[in-house]
């Protein structure tokens, strides 16, 4: 059934053998943690088979299936790894719940286990739907969104202010922005146009400044637009069919990066006050905010017939790293390396030009990874457990 959540994305790395002239890489040898989740309490979901699961399948129900485990760093020294529990087998009437183990990724220790209320996600898209989500801001704060409401805790899980979103029937997403000092919030309607609105976290109300009020509906232009967009202090970023569109306050609209990878179907995420990060279909790249594409890697020619699948990007809050998984099939070569079984790229955003740190596993079931805000960790979850990396 989690297969389902990830839709085929590791249909892959079956095939032949093929000579490669990957460039030798460094990798850490051995996590410096490793934490046996299961040993604090955390249990996967029950397995429902296909069969069982498509007898009444809808898309409603597929939006609602939030089985996986994420991993998300608050500061270099504690992450929270956490999924929703369903209690019960009727999946539109079964009280669900967050629960959350926060841990020391100094020593694996657990800090605290917490547990939210929470009610069925309608998107598969985070950016679109934030049900079910812990988001992390800066100094270890980070906001939880359930049931039509918004609340900010700090480091040490103490609430520190609460929103009531109206109406709650809405659709709502949350994301960070500022290296974690702000947040910008979408609401999806059915009755009005979607509209972005920056928040202050002093008290979670749109931020205003002079006569500008910080807020845009979703910018209807010529060109299509595909997926919500990603965030800035001022601006709005997606993709379209002509490339990535940057929108201003004053919903001002010109296309940022036209180059063919900036075309593609991709994921698009904010790196830093300057950057933004691009997977598409055939490669990754960085986008200047205003100047345009100013480094990528790209499939080498004789490799596209190889099945290349990039993921999200994954950012360090800092900006100063960025993280992709990449998979293929048989064993060619991309930016220097063999890309063979599961494998997570970690790039310095302040040198480009050096090789990624590299990491390669077989999952052997539900997976994920993120960085610490500084970027000098990496933590994977696999199979239960949560191994933690440090990165030189």
């Amino acid at each position: 059934m989690r297969l389902l959540i990830r839709l085929a994305i590791l249909l892959v790395w079956l095939s032949r053998s093929i000579h490669t002239s990957a460039a030798p890489v460094s990798s850490p040898t051995a996590p410096v943690v490793v934490v046996d989740l299961a040993k604090l309490g955390w249990a996967p979901p029950c397995n429902v088979s296909d069969r069982e699961f498509f007898r009444d399948f809808t898309l409603e129900k597929l939006f609602a299936q939030d089985v996986n485990t994420r991993v998300v760093f608050l500061t270099e020294d504690v992450l929270v790894a956490y999924h929703t529990k369903q209690e019960g087998e009727d999946w539109r009437r079964s009280p669900r719940s967050i629960e959350a183990f926060f841990i020391s990724s100094k020593d694996g220790s657990l800090l605290v286990t917490r547990r939210w209320s929470t009610g069925l996600r309608r998107s598969i898209d985070d950016l679109a739907d934030s049900q079910a989500r812990l988001i992390p801001l800066d100094g270890g704060r980070f906001l939880v969104v359930t049931n039509g409401v918004i609340t900010l805790y700090s480091l040490d899980v103490e609430l520190l202010r609460q929103r009531k979103l109206e109406p709650s029937t809405d659709l709502w997403a949350a994301q960070s922005i500022a290296s974690g000092r702000g947040m910008v919030l979408r609401g999806n309607s059915a009755s009005v146009p979607v509209k972005y609105r920056w928040l202050t976290l002093d008290t979670l109300e749109t931020k205003r400044c002079l006569e500008t009020k910080y807020e845009m509906p979703e910018y209807r232009g010529r060109d299509y637009a595909i997926g919500p967009a990603v965030a800035d202090e001022k601006s709005l970023f997606e993709r379209t069919r002509s490339g990535i569109r940057k929108i201003d306050l004053a919903q001002n609209a010109k296309i940022i990066c036209d180059d063919p990878l900036c075309r593609e179907t991709g994921n698009l995420s904010v790196l830093s006050a300057h950057y933004l990060g691009w997977s598409g279909m055939s490669g990754i790249g960085v986008v200047e905010k205003d100047g345009g594409l100013v480094w990528s890697r790209s499939v080498e020619t004789k490799y596209q017939q190889n099945a290349f699948e990039f993921g999200h990007l994954e950012t360090a809050i800092s900006g100063t790293k960025f993280a992709l998984w990449a998979v293929a099939n048989g064993k060619p070569v991309f930016d220097g390396v063999e890309i063979k079984d599961l494998t997570i790229l970690v790039y310095d955003v302040t040198n480009l030009k050096a090789h990624p740190l590299v990491f390669r596993w077989k999952p052997r079931g539900d997976w994920a990874f993120g960085l610490s805000p500084n970027g000098t960790k990496l933590a994977i979850f696999d199979h239960g457990k949560v191994q933690i990396y440090r990165l030189q």
